[in-house]
């Protein structure tokens, strides 16, 4: 079987399935003061919209997925209505040859994400530049927006040091018990 309820902060939701697909189509509460929750999928039944509603107010979230890589996000549109008015949030989704997350586009702001194999060492933002050096896979040092921060490890590989600007912290282990 499927769960059909569940209870939460005194509130019992009821959950309502397609009855082909069997997909979890809404979470109705009891209580009208609780939210209700809505999702929609596309024709790979992957969720494309998720809906919360408190009387006038909701959050309507919508999502398209990239055709190459078709577990990654492509777009992201979330609106939201209510008592202060109504926003908009669009996201825009670029990824390398790699399937890996290259540029983010938030309203036309963009952040961009550089790797080395696998391993994001750049990000490039409004307001932020954060460069991460790594030995091996040890941070040994993050530079973010001109300030340098630097890791030190022990023969272990535990960390043992880090130093940045004014700071300096050291850090000990017990050998046994």
């Amino acid at each position: 079987g499927r769960l059909e309820s569940y209870s939460s902060a005194g509130n019992t939701y009821t959950l309502q399935y397609d009855g082909g697909t069997g997909q979890l189509l809404n979470e109705n509460p009891s209580d009208p003061g609780f939210p209700k929750i809505s999702y929609g999928y596309d024709s790979m039944n992957r969720v494309d919209r998720h809906t919360v509603s408190v009387g006038s107010e909701s959050i309507d979230q919508k999502f398209t997925y990239d055709s190459e890589f078709p577990g990654n996000i492509d777009t992201f549109t979330s609106q939201e209505t209510g008592t202060a008015g109504a926003f908009t949030t669009d996201v825009d989704y670029e990824y390398n040859a790699g399937g890996l997350l290259e540029k983010v586009t938030q309203n036309g702001e963009e952040t961009s994400y550089t790797y080395t194999g696998p391993i994001v060492t750049r990000v490039e933002g409004p307001a932020l530049d954060r460069e991460v050096t790594y030995t091996g896979k040890l941070v040994t040092e993050i530079v973010e927006n001109g300030l340098t921060t630097q890791m030190g490890y022990d023969g272990a590989q535990r960390l043992d040091r880090v130093e940045g600007t004014g700071v300096k912290q050291e850090f000990g282990y017990k050998t046994s018990g």
